[in-house]
């Protein structure tokens, strides 16, 4: 009777393994197809950020193509020739990472950038055979502003189904977190009725209840841990799943670092918590969100060098009273406490560290919770990468980058609406045109380089002399504009005047040497004096511009009201 009862006590626990063997190849299935579409996901951005290089290094020949044609500095061209290699590098990389899946887009933008490139190859011929007039009717005709449309256009759509693909792939990742959510609670509930099944019928035959007691005792606790290790598990993914679908729809960093504050309390409770960022120029790292309070100190502001983790690009564990390696950014205030600890994380995607991630506790911190935190730092990760790649592209899209005022492009958008707002609000709104006087002096005598810093300097200066909520932007070469919002014809030559007045007094050093004085000629328009449109304004204030020119620079001059 004792042998028949082991003998159906190994048959159920056979049984009951071969359930459990089931059901980790079914979660082992569904997390290798997780962890392959992640992989994808990561596949589309880079996609992604290739296109851009593409259209960037581009932009970057044709800007010193354009530069050439217009100061005549061979340093220009030679940069033109020199760009041209990199631009052919980003295409080859392209090539290689979408020719299978895209062949006909990228045979389309080849042609497209070929296209480009033999137009500014024949704008350069022009110009050394026929002299800068014929080069400059050449571009005017349109043809090179075309062919880079058709660029951009192509580089768009790329990076469009670069974003299609991103979408379905997390919606396919989701999908996947959702079937184990699902399936993992049925596969254990039938798995407990199988076994509870075929226990009560060995048990009920058996003679020796205390002894078949024990053991179902011991069996009932072994099914109960396995149950709430499941459960945890299914908990702890279901809030992964959670953490990367809420930083996916963040629309900025601060916003992500408002959202992962409370997130990361509730998916590692009982742990302390920071979370620092490394800044843009890779020299401090500053602690944006913290929870907990574990007793451990933490610098708010360190240097990158300070972190092991960030050294080493992976996790760094410390006890309570380690020897010799420790992170400079951490302090144990109470030595006394011998359970202690702590562990930093590297926020890292695409191979580069982006932050840490510290978890102190006045306990040992347990595996469990290590691997948790780990993956809770990959999702942050790759999503605080995406989110700085999206702020990197909003800002190159609309700001110049040796001002850092806003673009061309941004002005026509922004004076389109605050044009409209003037006219719901029945408000004055103005124009003032900004030009350096005598800039091309200034670049022949002290050279381009000396320029630019006379440029980034003015660019702070009209910066610092108009209001939060005024739009000043860099319109072209040495020329600005600003919209002045709710300014009168009066408060607007009052605004230029003082520009005027302070561009006189400028200095710039540049090279141990002092650089001045500097002068600027400026037009005023106002609305609705001027015109009720962006383009009347425009011109207006272009054409009082020419006038301050034609009457001896230096001066403002307001527009003409029209007839």
């Amino acid at each position: 009777m004792v042998q028949s009862f082991k003998a159906r006590l190994l048959i159920a626990f056979l049984a009951t393994g071969l359930l459990f063997v089931l059901i980790g190849v079914q979660v082992d299935d569904r997390a290798r197809e997780f962890a392959t579409t992640a992989l994808r996901v990561a596949a589309a951005i880079e996609k992604k950020e290739r296109a851009v290089r593409v259209q960037s290094d581009l932009k970057a020949v044709e800007s010193a193509q354009r530069a050439y044609l217009i100061t005549g500095n061979y340093s220009e061209l030679e940069k033109y020739i020199a760009l041209q290699p990199d631009l052919h590098r980003a295409r080859h990389e392209l090539l290689q990472l979408v020719g299978e899946t895209q062949p006909e887009l990228l045979q389309t933008l080849e042609r497209q950038i070929n296209e480009r490139l033999a137009i500014l190859a024949e704008v350069l011929a022009v110009y050394r055979t026929a002299g800068p007039a014929d080069a400059a009717a050449l571009v005017a005709s349109g043809r090179g502003a075309a062919a880079m449309d058709a660029v951009d256009h192509t580089i768009a759509e790329l990076v469009a189904r670069s974003d299609a693909d991103f979408t379905t792939l997390t919606a396919r990742m989701s999908d996947v977190s959702r079937e184990l959510r699902l399936s993992i609670p049925a596969s254990l509930f039938a798995c407990t009725l199988f076994l509870g099944a075929v226990l009560f019928t060995v048990f009920r035959e058996q003679k020796q209840r205390i002894t078949t007691e024990a053991e179902l005792q011991d069996t009932a606790q072994t099914l109960a841990s396995s149950i709430a290790e499941m459960r945890q598990i299914t908990h702890d993914a279901n809030q992964l799943t959670e953490l990367s679908e809420l930083l996916q729809s963040c629309l900025n960093l601060d916003e992500a670092r408002e959202g992962l504050r409370g997130k990361l309390s509730t998916l590692l409770p009982g742990l302390g918590g920071r979370l620092a960022l490394i800044n843009a120029s890779q020299s401090t790292v500053a602690i944006g969100a913290h929870w907990g309070q574990h007793g451990l100190l933490a610098e708010s502001i360190f240097l990158p060098d300070d972190c092991w983790a960030i050294r080493r690009g992976r996790p760094f564990p410390a006890g309570s009273h380690p020897e010799g390696f420790v992170c400079r950014h951490v302090h144990f205030p109470n030595p006394d406490e011998p359970d202690a600890t702590y562990v930093c994380i590297p926020l890292a995607a695409q191979g580069e560290v982006l932050g840490v991630l510290t978890l102190d506790a006045p306990r040992l911190i347990t595996p469990a919770e290590r691997e948790l935190a780990l993956a809770a730092a990959s999702h942050v990760g790759l999503a605080l990468a995406n989110l700085r790649l999206q702020q990197t592209l909003r800002t190159q899209s609309i700001k110049d980058p040796l001002t850092g005022l806003f673009n061309r492009r941004y002005l026509e958008a922004s004076l389109e609406r605050e044009v409209n707002g003037a006219i719901r609000r029945r408000s004055a709104l103005s124009v003032l045109m900004v030009d350096m006087d005598h800039f091309k002096q200034v670049n022949d005598t002290h050279g381009h380089e000396a320029g630019d810093a006379v440029l980034a300097q003015l660019g702070a200066l009209l910066r610092s002399a108009c209001r939060s909520e005024d739009v000043v932007c860099r319109y072209g070469g040495e020329e600005f504009a600003i919209v002045l919002t709710d300014a009168t014809l009066e408060a607007a030559q009052r605004r230029a005047e003082a520009i005027r007045a302070a561009v006189e007094q400028m200095e710039v050093e540049h090279r141990g040497r002092m650089l001045g004085p500097f002068s600027v000629s400026v037009g005023v328009s106002v609305f609705p004096l001027n015109g009720s449109t962006p383009q009347d304004l425009m011109r207006h204030a272009d054409a009082a511009l020419y006038q301050a020119k034609r009457s001896g620079r230096n001066r403002v001059v307001l527009a003409e009201a029209e007839a």
